[in-house]
Order: structure tokens, then C-alpha cells, then sequence
């Protein structure tokens, strides 16, 4: 019988990217306010912080996916044929 509370490698794998994705949104939205303050509050906007959100966001992209579709919330459609 097999022992469903075990999980594989796969399973900590998209759990670890899982967590890393949340690391980098978090960091996407810091690096995003501070941009603000430094636009609106000190006059001087940071040269690349734009760029690197935009890589952070294609990054969550493929670090999410595998999770979503672990827990069966992932986007999908019907077809009527």
C-alpha cells in the first residue's frame, strides 16, 4: 500500500519554485515603490528597475506554472467539438 504522505522530488522541486516565485514578486513590488519614491519624492528615477521588474514577472510566469497546475487551479478551457 502505498503511502500517499510521502512526496517526491518533483513535488519539494515545484514547492521550492513555488517559494522562489513569491520571493520575486515581492521583490517586483518593492523594486516598484521604490521606484515611485525615488521618481516622485526625490526627482531621481532609478535607470533599470523597470527592466528587471519585467524579467521578474516573465520569471513567475514559468516558476508558477508547475505549481498551479500541481493544485489543479491552473487556467484552462473547454472545447466543444
Amino acid at each position: 500500500m502505498k503511502n500517499k504522505s510521502k512526496k517526491g522530488i518533483i513535488d519539494h522541486v515545484i514547492d521550492f519554485m513555488a517559494a522562489v516565485a513569491g520571493i520575486l514578486l515581492v521583490a517586483a513590488v518593492l523594486i516598484n515603490c521604490i521606484e515611485i519614491i525615488m521618481r516622485y519624492l526625490f526627482l531621481k528615477p532609478q535607470v533599470c528597475s523597470e527592466e528587471v521588474c519585467e524579467y521578474i514577472l516573465f520569471a513567475l510566469s514559468f516558476l508558477c506554472a508547475p505549481w498551479l497546475l500541481k493544485k489543479g487551479v491552473h487556467v484552462s478551457g473547454d472545447v466543444v467539438t
